[in-house]
This record gives C-alpha cells, structure tokens and sequence, in this order.
C-alpha cells in the first residue's frame, strides 16, 4: 500500500505540482467521485406525471397519478405492451446508471435490457441483444415521447 501511495505522490508532483500529505486526499477523492449519478434528474420519474409513449413496438408506461397526488415510487412502474393484438401488463425498471429493464409482472426472469438516451420530453432505449429474452429482437430502440397528463 505504501508503494502505491508513494508511486501516486510522485505522480501528481510531476503531472500536476501537487503535493499530497498522505493517502487520505486520495480516498476523499475516490468518494467523491464514486457517489455521482451522471443521469440524477433526467430519468422520466424525475419529471412530473406523464404518460411515455412509444409507437414501435406499441408500449407505455406512466409516471405518477392523474389526481397529482403522488408520484410513483421509481421500483413500482407499470405500463403495457402490445404484442401480437394482446395488451400485455410490464414493469419497467430504471437502474442507477443508464440502464432500464422490461419484463411482464411478476416474470423477474424473462427480460429486456436496455441504454438509455435520456431528455426531457424523450427517451431513446437502445437494446441489448445479448440481454433481449423479453421482447425477443422485437425491435433494436424503442422511443418513448413523453405526453403530460
């Protein structure tokens, strides 16, 4: 440990005229940076109710109550697909990074991973192909355009 830290000290001496008293800064710094959530307030529970919509494949989901009493809490979204001229019931999930998972209710082991491209009035979910058991090549994005209540 000490030579790693001794490494690092000579490090930011030489790149960066820093001078480090301990193997304390870099571990504030590690913390620091390890908490952050590039994509806090961009993902569709940190807007207000609305309905996100998607043409292709035919699916949606919904944010919060039409009473605006109280947004729905970020593990419990539901929303449908349309499948071969059946509504079928979905759980959407949004991870900490940019993911998002698909699945139908209480089928936790078939799923449909995604990225996510997040705006405010638009979310684009490119599929993972090697994680796509759920909705099974259906399509390779899915657009959702969100539609206030």
């Amino acid at each position: 440990m000490n030579v790693m830290c001794n490494i690092l000290k000579c490090y930011i001496k030489k790149h960066t005229q820093l001078v480090i008293k301990g193997p304390k800064v870099f571990f504030i710094i590690l913390i620091l940076f390890s908490g952050c959530d590039m994509h806090s307030g961009k993902r569709p529970y940190d807007y207000p109710p609305a309905k996100w919509v998607s043409e292709k494949p035919e699916m949606w989901f919904n944010i919060g109550k039409s009473d605006n009493s109280a947004y729905t809490p970020r593990e419990k979204i539901y929303g449908f697909l349309v499948l071969d001229g059946q509504t079928i019931e979905i759980e959407v999930f949004f991870d900490k990074g940019d993911g998002v998972y698909f699945n139908e209710i209480n089928d936790f082991d078939t799923f449909t991973k995604g990225r996510c491209t997040f705006r405010s009035e638009k979310l684009v979910v490119k599929i993972d192909k090697e994680r796509d058991n759920f909705l099974k090549g259906l399509c390779e994005t899915i657009t959702f355009i969100r539609v206030p209540e």
